[in-house]
């Protein structure tokens, strides 16, 4: 067996281990000491997660109140459920992508309405609406804020001990963003890479697009472009260990990608007539409202881009695969 390589970060960059309520599990905070020290992510709102990002703060002799800047990869509670409230204490200028800001790209509403339309039961959709209720506790909407400072693809970032140049990195999030140092050869990638497994391509809805809604799957293969043309880079990941390197990462998440469409492909083509709600179940058996959530987000995404590329055909009223193209007997599809 292969030993797992050990990563090593700069001698600046400190990972700080976040507790979250989501079955993910712990989220990952980064602290770039400098004159300010600059603060990478800064998990969910709960007294634990607060309690946790303080001490590993203080470890390094660092107080919430001493930050120049916090940087968002996006959105999501578990990265910047947090940064209202810091914000509100402290002081600090939050930095992020201006789709953090926007409903239409970011509206969980939208995302219900898209489930029930592809076939999800009523009371599914009842109990998510439910659990997002539930879950306004673990952060704020970055609209709380005085201010959000935009950032976006081609900005540079330069405060205390980080000199970043900033990527726009679309697919999981909308408003997703990349910090690349080419000084110390590292990406702080959030969930663009994660160790073990892809990041679920969750909608990127735009009224303007068809079917109201962004290919989150093609979008998501532009960033991996993005990361992999800056080759080889320590990448530090929104959850789990860092990466050894960024450009492989990218390598193999594209080629999981263009497998799992032919799966999708041959799932359709074999199971004609049925929603796309029911063909994620098929594909991932989910039994948990969160999972079968995901679980859809994901058909979607491959049904939306099999759709453009011509090999399903979807009927949008009723939610159901049409038609799809024989599945490739070699089972390699685009992957080349």
């Amino acid at each position: 067996m292969t030993q797992r390589q050990r990563v090593h970060l700069p001698p600046t960059v400190h990972r700080i281990s976040l507790p979250t309520p989501y079955p993910v599990g712990r989220s990952n905070a980064y602290l770039v000491e400098g004159d300010p020290p600059v603060l990478v992510d800064c998990g969910v709102k709960t007294s634990l997660a607060s309690e946790e990002l303080e001490a590993g703060l203080g470890d390094r002799g660092v107080r919430l109140e001493d930050l120049g800047a916090i940087l968002l990869s996006h959105p999501h509670y578990d990265h910047a459920g947090a940064a209202v409230a810091i914000a509100q204490r402290t002081g600090v200028k939050v930095y992020g992508h201006r789709f953090g800001l926007d409903y239409e790209f970011r509206g969980r509403d939208a995302f219900y309405l898209v489930m029930a339309r592809y076939g999800a039961p009523t009371h599914l959709v009842d109990t998510l609406r439910a659990m997002n209720d539930y879950g306004e506790r673990y952060g704020d909407q970055l609209t709380a804020l005085d201010h959000l400072e935009l950032l976006d693809q081609g900005d540079h970032f330069a405060l205390g001990g980080a000199t970043l140049e900033v990527l726009y990195t679309p697919g999981h999030n909308a408003a997703h963003l990349c910090y690349h140092d080419p000084a110390k050869a590292v990406l702080f990638c959030g969930d663009l890479l994660l160790a073990g497994i892809t990041p679920n391509p969750l909608p990127h809805f735009d009224e303007r697009s068809a079917n109201g809604r962004l290919s989150s799957l093609n979008l998501y293969l532009d960033s991996l472009d993005r990361v992999e043309e800056l080759g080889p880079l320590t990448g530090l990941a929104g959850h789990g260990r860092p990466l050894a390197d960024t450009a492989a990462a990218a390598r193999k998440a594209r080629r999981q990608i263009h497998l799992r469409a032919e799966i999708v492909l041959d799932l359709c083509h074999d199971h004609l007539g049925e929603t796309l709600f029911q063909l994620a179940g098929r594909l991932f058996g989910e039994e948990n409202p969160l999972g079968e959530a995901l679980a859809f987000s994901e058909m979607l995404a491959h049904a939306d881009r099999l759709e453009a590329d011509g090999r399903i055909e979807v009927d949008h009223d009723r939610g159901t695969v049409v038609w799809a193209a024989e599945p490739d007997a070699g089972g390699t599809g685009d992957a080349g």
